[in-house]
């Protein structure tokens, strides 16, 4: 049985494990060079998010998504997920590195917030807690507290893809320039 303790026990894991990540990869990835990265973010989330939600709907699909999603969703949930993360990514990059100090901290802060956004819609658009059984009779609250900190995580976990993504271009261009000279 799911509980609200449970949820925010959840946030705390979700939180702790998403702000050590994003301390060490703000230690890598100077916020100079991330205004630059735009194209890393968005092929970063693209490749997380479409990895990402194969995995969990595989996963989870008997167990949860199948209560407020028709079956012939299961198909479709991937092109949706590789056609909106990456917006998401580019206007979260967009509106972070128009905001003043580290934009590593306004992208993530501007994800979580998303997250807040995109759970209330379910919960109360699909109607989740009547549809769900082991919702029922829970609070939105320790769900939305949850949700910021967990998808903290998976967006902190796509923008460390990103940042090897440029790492790899980075060394790429130089061993080809070594190769020329």
């Amino acid at each position: 049985m799911l509980t609200p303790s449970l949820f925010f026990k959840g946030a705390v894991g979700f939180g702790l494990f998403s702000l050590l990540l994003l301390f060490l990869l703000g230690l890598v990835w100077p916020a100079d060079a991330f205004r630059f990265g735009r194209r890393a973010v968005v092929m970063g989330a693209s490749l997380f998010w479409l990895g990402f939600t194969f995995v969990f709907e595989q996963v989870f699909w008997a167990g949860y998504y199948h209560f407020f999603y028709p079956d012939w969703m299961k198909w479709y949930i991937l092109a949706i997920s590789f056609i909106v993360f990456p917006i998401m990514a580019f206007t979260f990059h967009w509106l972070a590195c128009r905001l003043p100090k580290h934009p590593l901290l306004w992208f993530s802060l501007l994800a979580g917030f998303e997250s807040v956004i995109e759970h209330v819609i379910a919960w109360y658009g699909t109607g989740l807690p009547d549809r769900v059984p082991y919702l029922t009779g829970l609070s939105l609250l320790p769900i939305l507290v949850f949700a910021f900190f967990e998808y903290l995580a998976y967006w902190v976990i796509a923008l460390w893809l990103a940042w090897l993504l440029t790492r790899l271009a980075i060394s790429k261009e130089w061993s080809v320039r070594s190769l020329r000279s």
